[in-house]
């Protein structure tokens, strides 16, 4: 069992007040609060507005402006903002309450799904407002079963709150790390089962291409979808009005990672400032953090191959990514040649590679970019490569 700590306790007490007192207001206050919390957030959060804006240009710097992007930043802190305390607020509602705060766009696709009775597994994002994707398919299938599969919080108190709420809505959760034989067994049973599908994966996932460029998807989705014959279906949920949201339901045709992954696009840029840009999604994680590439596809229609930054000439296959030679000048401070080598191009570097003497300074200037002193493992070539 679990071990409560001290500080697990502190935080729950400080949460139920805090969502206590959001009962006193509507539901259109709450949002208003959350914008104008949002927009303090973005002037005190320097690393996380780093992230946003990062997140940003790697998915839209082909096609939006520095200012425009500076203004996109903004409005993901405000809307995310509102969403946030939304979320909170919702859960004291009534189903019919809740009713008045949402649409539901393509619902007939949900219904020809379900009525096939081989289950539907539900691509989400994290977009919009988060509890009313978790209370989708309870509202509008209160008979049929419902499921969430989930990362349990680090706070014991806080996870067995949700556990509670999400239980009374008639709702299973699996925990991460679930065996995929309860998985499978709930979608066999015409169980309509959410998986998000937006978290970063790391190396051992399926290489896909997500905005243009060259990344990793959980395998898990498209796994369960062929193992029990389960409908693969995207879910999405956008702000369209002051206390209002709507949610839409798309078909994936395919039952690949890479289908998963362009539904998953779609979803986004319909509303590019509902989405929690706060993960770093793109960041190259491991000790071969290129290992990935390896699994890609040769046809793989990627637009914006990975950056790598080299103090030596490297060989990498020149679609997937694009080496850049960097000099690194004792008397110039890395930080700012890092700086200017993330303005020189519509996108920041992903990776560098230097020597065994350089390693440690270039390691504080980057942050939470990998920098390494082997090469990278070079992917296979791709026909245009070879």
């Amino acid at each position: 069992m679990a071990r409560i700590k001290i500080s697990h306790r502190l935080e729950y007490g400080i949460y139920r007040l805090f969502e206590t007192s959001l009962r006193l207001l509507s539901v259109r206050s709450t949002v208003t609060l959350g914008e104008f919390l949002g927009k303090i957030a973005f002037h005190v959060l320097p690393k996380y507005r780093r992230i946003v804006s990062r997140n940003l240009r790697f998915a839209f710097g082909e096609v939006k402006s520095a200012d425009e992007l500076e203004d996109l930043t903004r409005e993901v802190f405000r809307r995310n903002g509102a969403n946030l305390l939304s979320s909170i607020r919702l859960p004291f509602l009534s189903d019919a309450e809740l009713r008045k705060h949402v649409t539901f766009e393509n619902t007939a696709l949900l219904d020809q799904l379900h009525g096939l009775g081989k289950g539907i597994l539900t691509v989400i994002p994290h977009m919009g407002n988060w509890e009313l994707l978790a209370q989708a398919f309870p509202l509008l299938k209160p008979e049929a079963k419902g499921g969430a599969f989930y990362r349990k919080l680090n706070n014991v108190l806080m996870d067995r709150l949700i556990e509670k709420r999400r239980a009374r809505r008639g709702i299973h959760l699996f925990a991460k790390h679930a065996s995929t034989h309860k998985l499978s067994s709930f979608l066999r049973e015409n169980g309509g089962l959410g998986i998000l599908g937006d978290q970063r994966v790391p190396s051992r996932g399926d290489a896909v291409v997500f905005f243009g460029r060259p990344t990793t998807f959980s395998p898990l989705p498209a796994l369960l979808a062929k193992r029990t014959g389960a409908a693969l279906i995207g879910m999405h949920c956008r702000s369209s009005g002051p206390d209002h949201w709507t949610i839409t339901f798309t078909e994936i045709t395919e039952v690949t990672s890479q289908a998963c992954a362009t539904n998953l696009e779609r979803a986004w840029r319909s509303s590019p400032a509902d989405v929690f840009w706060f993960q770093d999604r793109w960041r190259l994680t491991g000790e071969k953090p290129l290992l990935f590439l390896e699994k890609m596809d040769p046809a793989a229609p990627v637009t914006k191959p990975l950056r790598v930054a080299s103090t030596i000439p490297l060989t990498l296959p020149e679609k997937l990514a694009r080496v850049e030679l960097v000099a690194l000048d004792p008397a110039h401070p890395i930080s700012k040649t890092l700086d200017q080598l993330d303005a020189s191009a519509r996108y920041p570097a992903d990776l560098y590679f230097c020597d065994e003497k350089n390693a440690p300074a270039l390691r504080e200037a980057a942050g939470r970019r990998p920098v390494l002193t082997a090469p990278p493992t070079p992917a296979r070539p791709t026909p245009q490569d070879s």
